[in-house]
């Protein structure tokens, strides 16, 4: 999810915004709660800035031992990722994804109930939230997620997923931006743009 968000974010903002595909992040998905600590004390150790995106702890000692640990963290308001996503992205997104999704071979169904997965353009919007949060519960860890982010465009994702990678991008060495293409313009005082031999 992070990674699809990143691609929404760097395909309208180029030039300012780093990717994470670009810059050397690497995500690691830690398991439980004691794994996020485990695995920011193992970075930390090496010297690496590191970032924790987490869901909501049930213990507050944690996420004051995390905050603490990391050099950036954002803790949702949501127990998983699937309910931020399904409660904040925008709805004409969560149509298309559902739309989308709907197609597929390994859409989920439930044969006893066949309408607790089924997606009508006639569903109110309340209902298609409460669809996309089944749909992505159910397909957890398969992709869902981020393929739900590929139809946002930057505005459409939730603030909190915005507002860490823009920090994490803001943190990162001016030298990993993408370079400006050929043929843009050169600055004011007639040298070339940075970036051009």
């Amino acid at each position: 999810m992070l990674t699809a968000a990143s691609d929404v974010l760097e395909e309208c903002d180029p030039g300012t915004y780093t990717p994470l595909d670009l810059s050397g992040v690497t995500i690691v998905q830690c398991e439980g709660d004691g794994g996020i600590l485990r695995y920011g004390k193992f970075f930390r150790a090496l010297g690496k800035k590191t970032y924790a995106f987490y869901d909501k702890q049930a213990n507050a000692e944690i996420a004051g031992d995390i905050d603490e640990l990391f050099d950036g963290c954002w803790e949702l308001d949501q127990t998983g990722i699937e309910y931020l996503l399904a409660e904040e992205v925008a709805i004409s997104a969560l149509r298309e994804f559902l739309e989308d999704a709907s197609a597929s071979d390994d859409y989920p169904s439930n044969s006893a109930k066949p309408s607790l997965y089924e997606y009508t353009a006639e569903l109110e919007d309340d209902e298609v939230r409460k669809l996309a949060k089944r749909v992505l519960r159910a397909r957890k860890g398969s992709g869902y997620a981020g393929r739900l982010v590929e139809h946002c465009e930057p505005d459409h994702l939730p603030v909190v997923v915005v507002a860490a990678l823009q920090a994490i991008s803001e943190a990162l060495p001016d030298d990993l931006l993408p370079e400006e293409e050929e043929g843009d313009e050169e600055d004011d005082d007639g040298a070339d743009s940075p970036g051009e031999a």
